[in-house]
């Protein structure tokens, strides 16, 4: 029984990671878009990315992630 207990978790590991991102892009698509950070202080960008919606928050924090991972290893 330890052998599946121990294949099983890359996966939690995996699940964690992704709910962590879930919980992190949540929180910071709220302030950027509905507390409008984006529209006050970075008028200057287009506004797809003033205003940007939550899975597009979240998948640039899932590339980030991965691209972080990736050169600092």
């Amino acid at each position: 029984m330890s052998h599946f207990s121990l294949a099983l978790f890359p996966i939690w590991v995996w699940v964690a990671g992704i709910l962590i991102l879930f919980a992190l892009s949540f929180v910071f698509w709220f302030v950027w878009t509905i507390c409008e950070i984006g529209r006050k202080y970075f008028d200057f960008l287009p506004e797809r990315l003033q205003a940007p919606g939550f899975w597009a928050v979240l998948g640039i924090l899932i590339c980030v992630s991965i691209l972080g991972n990736l050169v600092f290893g």
